[in-house]
């Protein structure tokens, strides 16, 4: 699988919801991706179940950290 990269614009934190809002650098394509810390039941626990439009991967081993530099960018300046 393709590491997902992505430039956010925004990051938006609601409560347990966080959401981050960008593009991907490459083809430019806007994405929003939404977070929700709260514990709970899967969604579909038996892949069978899915919807036929569905797409879902096995996750084994996935790990997810997210860490954001606050401080301001100097006037100018491109931030990765």
């Amino acid at each position: 699988m393709t590491p997902l990269a992505l430039t956010l614009t925004h990051v938006i934190e609601a409560g347990s919801t966080v959401t981050l809002v960008g593009f991907t650098p490459d083809t430019g394509d806007l994405v929003t991706i939404r977070i929700d810390t709260t514990p709970s039941q899967p969604l579909w626990p038996d892949p069978a179940s899915l919807p036929d439009d569905a797409v879902a991967f096995e996750a084994r081993g996935l790990s997810v950290r997210l860490a954001f530099d606050m401080t301001p960018p100097i006037e100018g300046e491109a931030r990765a």
